[in-house]
């Protein structure tokens, strides 16, 4: 994996090596003719003022071109960085759904690219044109994507943190929602135990009535036959009152007839002695 370094890592690195090989010379001189991207004519002037070994492994080593002890071409390094450069595109295209077609830049981006080109300009007259400036604006441009796609994945990172926390307050509602539920759940239980409760007493309690009712109508119906009796036992006494006076009245005309007789015995008795 080919490691990207920022500009300033990479002026450090240069003048690390710039000034190991003149330490006399600290100042760089600027070139008066800088070349435009495509230039091959100063691309061809360049080869011949060559870095020696060392410093162009140093070079390549300060821009992560080098791993280890082995040797990395520059050009396979930049085919490897535009491969990754498509790759970190497609990424870009992915996660932009709204951006606008890339033929078309705004003048926002016009500036920025601008601005890149001033930066490859004065990084190429630093080094003393000894790296090919569409390397250095490959780099420039892999290490914009890189910071483009650290930023978007910074922003959808702090998305997924809100809807992380959104999830999770919905959860704790849907969790208070389930307990709610299982509260009502439960005093509705008890509720309708408390109801067949109330309808199994009502029910003992119409029994209950019912029964009393029939022995009410039993009583009624028993209170009914007394009066018939006492009625029936009335009219007998009456009827057997009746007949003890008659008793009584017989009785007397007997005692009477019982003393007129007497009386006349002795009437008899008499005459017959005198």
């Amino acid at each position: 994996m080919i490691k990207i370094f920022s500009i300033n890592e990479i002026l450090d690195a240069t003048n690390n090596f710039l000034k190991k090989k003149n330490e006399k010379k600290i100042k760089f001189e600027e070139s008066k003719n800088p070349l435009v991207l495509n230039d091959t004519s100063v691309d061809h002037k360049n080869e011949n003022n060559s870095l020696t070994l060392e410093d162009r492994q140093k070079f390549r080593k300060a821009l992560g071109l080098d791993q280890g002890n082995k040797q990395v071409d520059v050009e396979k390094a930049i085919k490897d960085k535009s491969s990754e450069k498509s790759s970190f595109r497609k990424d870009n295209e992915t996660l932009n759904h709204l951006s606008n077609n890339r033929t078309l830049l705004s003048i926002e981006e016009k500036k920025e690219k601008n601005n890149r080109e001033k930066i490859v300009d004065e990084i190429y007259k630093v080094i003393k044109k000894k790296v090919r400036k569409s390397t250095i604006k490959v780099i420039l441009d892999q290490q914009t994507e890189i910071n483009n796609l650290k930023n978007k994945i910074s922003e959808l990172r702090k998305i997924e943190y809100k809807n992380l926390k959104a999830n999770k307050h919905l959860k704790n509602e849907i969790a208070t929602l389930i307990n709610n539920e299982k509260i009502l759940n439960f005093k509705l239980e008890e509720f309708k135990n408390k109801l067949d409760s109330s309808i199994k007493k009502e029910y003992e309690l119409n029994s209950k009535n019912e029964d009393l009712e029939n022995s009410l109508k039993e009583l009624e119906n028993s209170l009914s036959l007394t009066k018939d009796e006492n009625a029936k036992l009335e009219k007998n006494y009456l009827s057997i009152q009746s007949q003890l006076d008659k008793f009584i009245v017989n009785e007397k005309n007997l005692i009477d007839s019982n003393k007129n007789i007497e009386n006349n015995i002795l009437i008899l008795t008499n005459t017959k002695n005198s």
